[in-house]
């Protein structure tokens, strides 16, 4: 991603099927060009049902896995490394994530510039909530946490 001249915006959603409507609803402004999940059963529907309502491709990738017990620095290295190389499939695009809502609390504030490492504890994310990121070669901003717009400049 350090060449990445064109911004990549990622809508971050927690795997939830039965509020898969709530996250189309969400998305539904947005042109995305692909979706991305965890390999874990609840994204794995939740993406595909998104994918299929979007007409777009569905990849899994056993990096975004919600890991219990894990090293949370490992789990911000598997999920950087997958959002790069999101960011440099999609450049000038958007497209969607869909893992576990831990997995989006604990790791999206760290990679995110302008958000504070414990964002999460006084911002929940509701089922159907997404977490919009923009990459480029800076690396990670947060506009919007769950309908709550960032200018970029810190939460």
């Amino acid at each position: 991603m350090s060449d990445l001249q064109c911004a990549v915006t990622v809508l971050a959603a927690a795997a939830a099927p039965e509020h898969a409507p709530a996250l189309m609803a969400s998305v539904a402004h947005q042109r995305v060009a692909s979706v991305w999940c965890s390999d874990e059963e609840d994204a794995i529907g939740t993406a595909g049902a998104a994918a299929d309502e979007l007409g777009v491709r569905l990849t899994e990738r056993e990096g975004l896995r919600a890991d219990p017990g894990a090293d949370p620095a490992t789990a911000v290295v598997r999920i950087r490394t997958v959002l790069e190389e999101v960011a440099d499939t999609h450049r000038g695009e958007t497209a969607l994530l869909v893992t576990r809502a831990p997995v989006l609390a604990d790791v999206l504030p760290v990679l995110a510039r302008n958000l504070r490492a414990d964002h999460a504890a006084g911002h929940p994310l509701p089922a159907g909530a997404v977490v919009e990121l923009a990459g480029d070669s800076d690396g990670w901003v947060c506009r919007s946490w769950a309908g709550h717009r960032y200018d970029g400049s810190g939460a």
